[in-house]
């Protein structure tokens, strides 16, 4: 990335609220497709879907505002497709406030008309003794929240960087699309 984009990048997250230490290359928007660089065109995805199972990963459905997902019982993930080529990391902020990226999710490249799952559908996970396909939840109950950032492929590295993260208001760039859901035993 160059020192001009780290400038660029870093007054677009400010300017939405978003805090990334150290900085590190992000984007998207809310609840529509929205960029917060006024000369550039909106990220474009075909689909961007959460996704829920409660059943070790065999059916999945959408995963809305207020879905109650059971510790170490069912599972989610994230489904999409680009239009354009894009950096994207997909973050989640746990019961106790923390935001952190998905480590299978950061700064990860993607391909216009690509139809990526994240986790991978090859992997399978390890859920209190059973396995499955998609993450499962740990730690205290309470309300989470999955971010879907999305940031024009400048033809930088697509390399992960570590950090802490805090989102202030994703009802702005650089968000593409977010949910809350219900953490329960």
């Amino acid at each position: 990335m160059t020192m001009k984009q780290t400038n660029r990048l870093r007054q677009t997250l400010l300017s939405c609220g978003l805090v990334v230490t150290p900085m590190m290359c992000l984007a998207g928007g809310g609840d529509g497709m929205v960029n917060s660089d006024p000369n550039q065109p909106p990220p474009q995805f075909t689909k961007v879907e959460f996704l829920y199972s409660t059943d070790d990963g065999k059916n999945f459905d959408v995963l809305k505002e207020g879905t109650q997902l059971r510790t170490q019982k069912d599972r989610y993930k994230v489904v999409f497709t680009p239009k354009e080529d894009y950096l994207v990391t997909i973050l989640q902020k746990d019961s106790e406030n923390n935001t952190r990226p998905w480590s299978v999710a950061t700064r990860k490249l993607v391909k216009a008309g690509t139809t990526y799952t994240v986790p991978d559908e090859k992997y399978t996970i390890d859920c209190d003794g059973k396995i499955g396909k998609g993450f499962c939840l740990t730690g205290p109950p309470g309300d989470e929240t999955l971010y879907f950032l999305a940031y024009p492929y400048e033809g930088d590295k697509a390399e992960s960087t570590p950090g802490t993260y805090r989102i202030k208001d994703c009802s702005k760039p650089p968000c593409v699309k977010h949910v809350t859901f219900k953490h329960v035993d």
